[in-house]
């Protein structure tokens, strides 16, 4: 239970996470790697656009004031997946990764490539395993064990950090409006 959420955000967090969870986890046990995949990358998805504090306005993705970098940033900015994707990866991920990795592959050829084709694009390929990534092979087993370390590290920034919290209930908030 995290203190700065009140009863009714702590219980919605509990919820959420765990459900993201459960779907990854049974399909890693049913050696599916494909809709584990999908499941994972849509997962690190949904926790980048939190730890952003991402909502859409008029149409298009933005963040709260200083979202992008701008400290002097007054006004909502305009914020893209990719990069709530790749910073949370940044952020919170517990091993350092490349910003072009970030981008370029497990970005662009692993999550647009199961969420918008079905498949990692080009010829890479998902697979349980034992490393993360070897040989343009990812380990959706080890993704998914990262991913649970990434969770504790963003739920400590949840607990340290104002503006994370901030961030946080923005997107909290747009969630229960739609």
């Amino acid at each position: 239970m995290l203190k700065v959420f009140s009863k009714k955000e702590n219980n919605f967090w509990f919820t959420y996470k765990n459900d993201l969870l459960q779907g990854i986890s049974e399909e890693i046990q049913r050696k599916n790697e494909i809709a584990a995949g999908k499941l994972l990358f849509c997962a690190i998805d949904a926790m980048g656009l939190f730890y952003k504090g991402a909502f859409i306005k008029q149409g298009d993705w933005y963040v709260l004031p200083g979202g992008n970098g701008n400290p002097r940033s007054t006004n909502d900015e305009k914020s893209g997946s990719k990069d709530c994707f790749c910073n949370y990866l940044k952020n919170c991920w517990p091993e350092k990764l490349p910003t072009s990795f970030c981008k370029d592959i497990l970005y662009e050829i692993y999550r647009c490539g199961l969420i918008h084709e079905g498949r990692p694009k080009k010829d890479y390929q998902i697979s349980i395993n034992e490393k993360f990534f070897i040989r343009k092979t990812l380990s959706i087993l080890k993704g998914y064990e990262l991913f649970l370390k990434s969770i504790d590290t963003f739920e400590k920034y949840l607990e340290t950090e104002s503006c994370r919290v901030n961030r946080w209930k923005a997107r909290y908030d747009y969630m229960n409006k739609i």
